[in-house]
């Protein structure tokens, strides 16, 4: 069953024409918050031929849209894309909270944001991100992350364009806790990066990612501290940022840790 707002659906959904469409023609509409919920397990997908998004978020006055307990798969571009870019000194106010929810196969080789993109700060809780290309989530706000699952996320080289496989965020703070990021790749940072925010890390195991530019697993950011994590099985660096710190005796790795480098 798929509940929008309260209101049940489908038990499936099929994507064949247009995206299902969230925020827009919303004037009047004084509801702060909008959901998306399946109590089955409900798969998002597109029909044969269709190449668009699955999701589109509007510009709107909402200030958290939650998806939850959904399957979204095989879109060929990201399949949630949205909510317009307002410049460098404030993107948007909403947050997109992604719980309980698989995102699987989604995106083109040469696009950013295969499974998400957004211009939102986004919460991802207890989620599964697996076969996604051009990084499975791209945003330029804050991305938060808890109890999640990153596998087999690929962003390759983008006429010198940095991403991470896993997450790449632009301009916001990047914040992992006890999630898992298992062979993700990417011309930028394996796993993790952050162009011109922090990344803080904790409790979370990092393995098998590999990257050919920056960090194996992390990559960028003007700061990076780390507690807790276990580093296993990487290719090359393991962290790369100019403003990196840690307490390695908290952190675990399968190398010696000179190659931890600032």
């Amino acid at each position: 069953v798929l509940i929008v707002n309260g209101f049940e659906g489908p038990i499936d959904l099929e994507i064949s024409d247009t995206a299902l469409r969230i925020g827009f023609d919303v004037s009047g509409d004084t509801r702060r918050s909008f959901t998306i919920k399946s109590t089955t397990g409900l798969n998002v997908k597109p029909v044969d031929g269709y190449t668009g998004n699955l999701i589109e978020l509007a510009d709107n006055s909402f200030e958290t849209i939650t998806i939850e307990g959904l399957t979204i798969r095989d879109a060929e571009s990201a399949a949630i894309d949205g909510l317009p870019f307002n410049g460098y000194a404030g993107t948007t106010e909403t947050t997109l909270r992604i719980q309980n929810s698989r995102f699987l196969n989604n995106g083109p080789d040469v696009s950013p944001g295969g499974a998400i993109q957004t211009y939102s700060n986004v919460e991802i809780i207890d989620s599964i991100f697996s076969n996604n290309f051009g990084s499975a989530v791209r945003a330029f706000s804050d991305v938060s992350v808890s109890g999640s699952l990153f596998i087999d996320n690929v962003a390759i080289d983008q006429g010198g364009q940095v991403y991470g496989g896993a997450i790449s965020s632009g301009i916001g703070n990047v914040y992992s806790v006890n999630s898992t990021y298992l062979d993700n790749k990417a011309y930028g940072a394996g796993a993790i990066h952050s162009q011109f925010g922090d990344i803080q890390l904790a409790l979370n195991t990092f393995s098998g990612n590999e990257s050919s530019f920056w960090g194996a697993s992390i990559g960028g950011g003007s700061g990076v501290t780390m507690w807790g994590n276990i580093f296993v099985g990487q290719g090359g660096v393991e962290v790369f940022s100019d403003g990196f710190e840690a307490d390695l005796g908290y952190n675990l790795a399968d190398s010696d840790l000179d190659s931890f480098t600032a």
